[in-house]
């Protein structure tokens, strides 16, 4: 038998961070469940981004620094395209599987444009 938590989810846009586009940053927060089930969204990743934004570069790093970050955008827009659009009338299974297509796409998009931390 699966233990099945109950675990809301709190979000806002943040409209200070710039996009280079039509798009908002959204910004998600795990409300309920156990501790680990919150902690599991700080969880260290094997990628470093700080060359989008050309905060502490050379002058070609921050001239670059604009189009790589639109073009890592416009790279996650195409793979998330087809994610399912999410309601409350959608079922676990629906929003399961849109989790699991966010996450493909958020990876490979860092995979693609983003250098592994070292």
């Amino acid at each position: 038998m699966i233990k099945q938590e109950k675990i809301s989810l709190n979000w806002s846009i943040d409209s200070e961070e710039a996009t280079g586009s039509d798009y908002e940053v959204i910004v998600w927060e795990t409300l309920g469940g156990t501790p680990s089930s919150r902690d599991s969204s700080r969880e260290v990743t094997g990628w470093d981004i700080s060359g989008w934004n050309g905060t502490g570069k050379g002058e070609e790093e921050q001239k670059a620094a604009p189009e790589k970050k639109v073009a890592a955008q416009q790279c996650f827009l195409r793979a998330g395209n087809g994610i399912a659009v999410l309601d409350d009338t959608s079922s676990a299974e629906q929003v399961e599987e849109a989790a699991v297509a966010l996450r493909e796409a958020i990876v490979g998009t860092l995979n693609n444009h983003a250098r592994a931390k070292r």
